[in-house]
């Protein structure tokens, strides 16, 4: 009867660390969800910031045409 209480605390312990342990791995698993994000986050940052370059570009220039065959 002994050993068979000695078990169930055994498996109960096991079952206890068995739970933290997935709580945990879900935790990193997030964690590192959030980093592979980052890398798009940056790319769709700096891919904005040079279309809008370029469209600033395009807009001063057709604006300087326009102001230099106005000013002649």
């Amino acid at each position: 009867m002994r050993d068979i209480r000695q078990l169930t605390a055994a498996v109960e312990k096991i079952a206890v660390k068995t739970d933290e342990t997935a709580k945990k791995l879900d935790g990193i698993s997030e964690r590192i969800e959030a980093v592979e994000r980052l890398p798009a986050e940056d790319m769709r940052y700096y891919r904005r910031m040079a279309v809008s370059c370029i469209i600033t570009g395009v807009i001063g220039t057709v604006l300087g045409a326009v102001l230099a065959l106005i000013l002649n």
